[in-house]
Parts: structure tokens; sequence; C-alpha cells
């Protein structure tokens, strides 16, 4: 699978999860705290430089202690940064392993997935959680032959963790029990995973071309991307004020959008070879994503309007994009840089 780490070398708070699935999608999209007022113009960027290259913030997460809490996977490394840009680090108990994806869990923890996809082995492929004080306990996934190397996370409407990764999708409880259902045949890629309405799991189908659905037993339904035959590349999926899952085409140039029926519409972007990696849902209602090729970070509203900001000084190439409990959209670069944008 081709990923950000070997080129080298998102997640909304459980209160508005549990909002939206009580049936009022909107008020989980609202602003979160006094800085959702002054954000400042749409599209303003500040930039923040922790790290010396190579490091690079390979995913973040809006924490529920109110900070932003990212993967630092070249250092190995999790970290968390506060809405004033005061940034503490954890290092990660061994260096077997390197940080991938993250996500706030039920418990006030942060969790995130673990992994060495150039050689993996059976130890390799983790899961990992993080209080705020920055304890970490990694849980070593059961499955054999170490193959099934985790990417995304998310917290599910059951109140677990469910991770996407090669073969299969995993369900990991506050209590750290781990349960993995195969996809079928074993060779399925999934990356990116959200929670939808609907009370399933959605993810992308990496190498697929394909959108995959799971339910809490373990039931799964395969979507294929209408434009078959091709090398699309979907990444980042995140549920969307509309109720539904949107996500990123990365070698198709498009955002795609799938509802809870299956039905797909896509959207191509107007800037050629941007490729746009992750995507967020904003305070403001509509989807924000990086466009890692372009150095743009772009906006799509729910109607398929589209608009894109540079994002410079941060980096030219943008990759992890989150929103903020500050009203904020944070995005990360590839040389340890951090920017926060106004919606």
């Amino acid at each position: 699978m081709f990923s950000l780490k070997s080129t080298l070398g998102p997640s909304w708070l459980l209160a508005a999860l549990f909002a939206a699935a009580c049936g009022n999608p909107a008020e989980a999209f609202l602003p979160h705290g006094e800085g959702a007022r002054d954000a400042g113009p749409t599209g303003s960027v500040t930039s923040f430089t922790p790290f010396v290259p190579p490091t690079a913030i390979l995913d973040l997460a809006a924490g529920p202690d109110g900070n932003i809490w990212f993967t630092n996977w070249v250092d190995h490394q999790v970290g968390r940064v506060t809405p004033a840009g005061d940034f503490t680090t954890f290092s990660m108990p061994t260096t077997a392993t390197e940080p991938s994806f993250i996500s706030p869990g039920p418990d006030g923890n942060v969790w995130f997935t673990e992994n060495e996809d150039v050689h993996p082995t059976a130890d390799t492929n983790r899961i990992g959680r993080i209080t705020p004080a920055g304890k970490i306990t990694e849980f070593v996934l059961p499955s054999t032959g170490g193959l099934d190397v985790p990417e995304g996370i998310v917290l599910g409407p059951d109140g677990n963790l469910w991770f996407a990764a090669e073969g299969n999708i995993g369900r990991i409880t506050p209590a750290g029990e781990v349960k993995e259902f195969a996809l079928p045949d074993g060779g399925y890629s999934a990356w990116g995973i959200a929670a939808g309405l609907d009370g399933n799991l959605w993810f992308t189908l990496s190498i697929e071309d394909a959108i995959g659905r799971m339910t809490p037993a373990g039931e799964f339904t395969r979507f294929p991307l209408p434009d078959t035959g091709s090398s699309l590349h979907p990444q980042g999926i995140v549920l969307g004020s509309d109720g539904n899952l949107w996500f990123t085409e990365r070698d198709a140039n498009k955002i795609g959008r799938i509802k809870p029926s299956g039905d797909i519409t896509e959207f191509s972007l107007p800037t050629p070879d941007s490729q746009p990696w992750e995507i967020a849902s904003g305070p403001d209602g509509n989807l924000w994503f990086t466009e890692y090729g372009a150095g743009l970070i772009g906006r799509l509203t729910p109607s398929g309007q589209l608009s894109e900001f540079p994002s410079l000084p941060v980096s030219p190439n943008p990759y992890a994009i989150v929103a903020g409990r500050d009203g904020y959209l944070w995005f990360s670069g590839t040389a340890g840089t951090l920017g926060r944008m106004a919606p």
C-alpha cells in the first residue's frame, strides 16, 4: 500500500458524534469554545514549527481535553498542542513501532494505531492509548502473520474504537479487548475510517477503489467508485454535517460523497494533480481537506461549492487536517510543521 511514510523515508469528539446520532446533526457541528467567534478572516493561517525535519506529523485529532493531539512517526512520539500553541511530546515505550493515526476515545483518553509498514511483524501492529498526563499503554493485535498493518482509527457509535487495516477491520474496547473482522479474501486494504449516523463503520479501500461499510456485527458491504478501471486511491473519510460520508480520491483529484444508501457523487477539484489526502468536517458545516500536491487547503460545501486557500507558510505539502474545539482547522505539513486556519 502507498503511504506518506514510505514516500518520506480525522475525528469528532464523542459528544459531537452522539449529538448527531441522536437526531441533531447540526448541533454536532456547531463551533466549540470562545475561539470560534474570533477565528479571523477565512483562510488566514498561523504557522508553528515545533520540530526539525525530517520529523513529520502524520495525523491529528481533537482531544477531549480541548487540545490537538498528533502522531510524530519519525521520532516515535505522540504529542499535543494547546490552542495557544504550546507543544508537549511523549516518547513511545519502544522505537520498534511508529505511531500513525489518532482519535479521541470515549474514556477521556486518546487512542492511536501503531505499525511498521516496511517490515511488519506480529508484535509491531498495536493499538496505543495515551492519557492526558502522557501515560501510554499498548495493546498488541492478535492477528497471525503481522501483516494487517493498522491505519485509520475512529470512535464508533458503540463507544468502542474501530480501526482499518490490511485485510480486516478491528474493534478495541476501552478496556483493551480486541476483535478483528476479516475482509473477504483478505485482499482488501482499508485505510481511512469514519463512524456513520446509521450506526455502521465506513472506510476507504485504497487499492480497490471502493468504499466499505461494516456493521458492528461484522457484516461487510463494498461500494465501488463510479470511475472503475482507474487508480483513484480513496484516502481520508469523514462524517459530514449533512449525515453523509465524505472522502478524498487522491489520484482522481476528486472529493466523493457517499450516502448511507450507498449512492456516490463525485466533485472534481479545479487545481490539476492536487492530490487530496485527508478530510475533516469544519465548525462551519463544510468539508475541509488538504491538497498535498498543490499546497492548498480546500473547502467544499455540502451543496458542492469549492474554494481553495494556500497552506503556506506552513507547508507546500499539507497532509493531516482536523477541526479543533477552538473554532479553527488545524493541519500538518511534511517537515514537522503545523498550521492553524480560520474557517
